[in-house]
């Protein structure tokens, strides 16, 4: 309040904010108390220069292709949950915005905390149940964000937290103890995390990568991830629905490459 704020309406102007001269605008004037929320004021998306660059440069190796394609395996198996629920009510009417949060459910819950929460089962996860309470939107949520983007004092005298993620950083912590205790490997987000903080040398810039940072991260990219591209695919899908050329267009290009269910491939997908 008080302070002026410039609101950005050319796309040109904002892509090379965001894209090009990128280096030039890191931080973000995000009101954060660590002391309140040490998730938030620990994940990437409002650390400040030097932490958010020396950590930055840390995780973007974790999303390369070769990364990636090591997960592929634990996708296609989220991939098979919704595939059989698609078939079940085939001819059905439904929700396929909720089949596409569902799906998200299991992807990121699967990737990023280890756990397979079977979200198109007959029982609603607590995962899933979680997930759809961080993401309704109420008056209480609409205060608490204007808080922390336009009135920092708020974010202090009320003691907000910008997510409710007590279960999530108990999951991943539980996640983190039966990977050390068992030394299994997944080739998930969680393995690469840990592998991360065992590396991390953070004597030469005092940067610190801790527990708490690799759970302020897990639960950042599944803020940033879940919901986006929960909608990304319900549009998709329903596009789809709408348009029989893009079906018979798909299924021609699918066809063309794939023969069998064991012929999807992360490399098949890139083509």
């Amino acid at each position: 309040m008080g302070t002026p704020y410039l609101v950005l309406r050319s796309p040109d102007i904002i892509k090379s904010i965001t894209v090009r001269d990128f280096n030039n605008f890191e931080d973000r004037t995000f009101a954060c108390e660590k002391d309140i929320d040490p998730m938030a004021g620990n994940s990437l998306f409002i650390l400040r220069n030097p932490d958010w660059r020396n950590i930055r440069n840390k995780l973007t190796p974790i999303f390369t292709s070769g990364k990636l394609k090591l997960m592929f395996p634990i996708m296609k198996q989220c991939s098979r949950g919704m595939q059989n629920y698609l078939d079940e009510h085939d001819g059905d009417v439904m929700d396929i915005k909720e089949v596409s949060a569902k799906y998200m459910t299991d992807l990121v819950a699967s990737c990023f905390f280890g756990l397979e929460t079977n979200s198109f089962g007959k029982e609603e996860s607590d995962f899933r149940m979680v997930c759809r309470k961080m993401f309704d939107f109420d008056i209480a949520t609409a205060f608490r964000l204007f808080s922390f983007f336009f009135v920092p004092k708020f974010v202090s005298w009320f003691k907000l937290r910008l997510f409710d993620t007590d279960f999530l950083q108990s999951v991943f912590l539980d996640t983190i103890k039966q990977r050390q205790a068992t030394n299994a490997k997944r080739n998930d987000f969680v393995d690469l995390l840990l592998q991360l903080r065992d590396n991390f040398n953070s004597s030469e810039r005092g940067t610190n990568f801790d527990t708490q940072a690799m759970v302020s991260q897990a639960i950042t990219f599944f803020i940033a991830g879940f919901e986006t591209t929960s909608n990304a695919v319900a549009f998709a899908l329903y596009e789809l629905c709408l348009r029989q050329d893009c079906q018979d267009k798909l299924r021609e290009e699918i066809n063309k490459y794939v023969n069998t269910e064991d012929d999807i491939t992360f490399d098949c997908v890139q083509k």
